[in-house]
């Protein structure tokens, strides 16, 4: 799990729960998080829920990044096809 507390990832159960209580009072480092996962190489995002603001302001950090949206069935059916 990427933290958008830290920016950084974590793994076991106990850093992630102290993360997640965190981000409902920290201020939230969506940016440098996207950041550290297109340093690692991760091409490939999906966005889920109603709307596509996320996806946007991805594409104006790296707009070679691909991204994807699943906000009903068809477009987890079309996620699918895409990510196969």
């Amino acid at each position: 799990m990427i933290s958008n507390v830290t920016a950084r990832p974590h793994t076991t159960p106990d850093e992630i729960a102290a993360r997640l209580v965190e981000q409902v009072t920290s201020e939230v480092r969506w940016e440098d998080s996207m950041r550290h996962l297109l340093e690692q190489g991760f091409t490939r995002f999906i966005e889920l829920g109603p709307g596509t603001a996320l996806g946007g302001f991805l594409r104006r950090i790296d707009a070679r990044a691909q991204i994807l949206n699943i906000a009903d069935a068809a477009s987890l059916e079309a996620t699918v096809q895409v990510c196969g």
